[in-house]
């Protein structure tokens, strides 16, 4: 009987943590269009189906294990997002999960020939949406192309990777840095 009390409350409280992130959301987009990626690393099965009851489609994981067995048990209605660093001998499995949304962290023509071959081999049905992952903040720990790389890289997907669709850029901004302008996300938008 605590089970189910305890699941209640969890799922209660993920329902008002959505919305209240989806009420900040929407104050703070303006006329603009914002699409809310819940990330569900580390979360389980039922988290995502809590959030799922929302109207929460959108999901992001960092590990093509754990992405791969959620893609498999959760509905098939959820549009997965890839947001880690994409390992080259990883593209084969991220190719092949059907509810695949969009990987966002393709950091190298190199990598995304592999990943571009990969969905060739699975023979994937749609094209995979990809972001290229711009490094704007210089910090060695993340992953990314040079700024000054960025186009190269995005003209050679178009150019080189058929079963690739360029979705744009993705940057993760230095934490420390002002909201209001932070020059990491300016560096993208230039």
């Amino acid at each position: 009987m605590s089970t189910t009390v305890n699941a209640t409350e969890r799922e209660q409280e993920i329902v008002q943590n959505l919305t209240k992130i989806r009420h900040t959301v929407d104050q703070l987009k303006g006329s603009n269009t914002a699409r809310l990626v819940a990330v569900s690393k580390y979360m389980p099965a039922e988290d995502i189906e809590y959030a799922t009851k929302t109207g929460q489609t959108h999901f992001g994981e960092n590990y093509v294990q754990e992405l791969t067995e959620k893609s498999q048990k959760l509905p098939k209605s959820i549009d997965w997002h890839f947001i880690g660093h994409l390992q080259s001998n990883k593209c084969k499995a991220v190719a092949g999960i059907p509810n695949l949304f969009i990987v966002e962290t393709i950091d190298s023509a190199k990598k995304a020939d592999t990943l571009n071959k990969a969905c060739i081999a699975v023979e994937r049905q749609d094209k995979l949406k990809v972001y290229v992952q711009v490094n704007t903040s210089g910090e060695e720990a993340k992953s990314g192309v040079e700024p000054a790389d960025a186009l190269n890289v995005c003209k050679h997907i178009k150019e080189n990777c058929p079963a690739l669709e360029l979705y744009g850029l993705m940057t993760i901004g230095m934490k420390d840095r002002d909201a209001t302008n932070n020059p990491d996300f300016e560096v993208v938008a230039e």
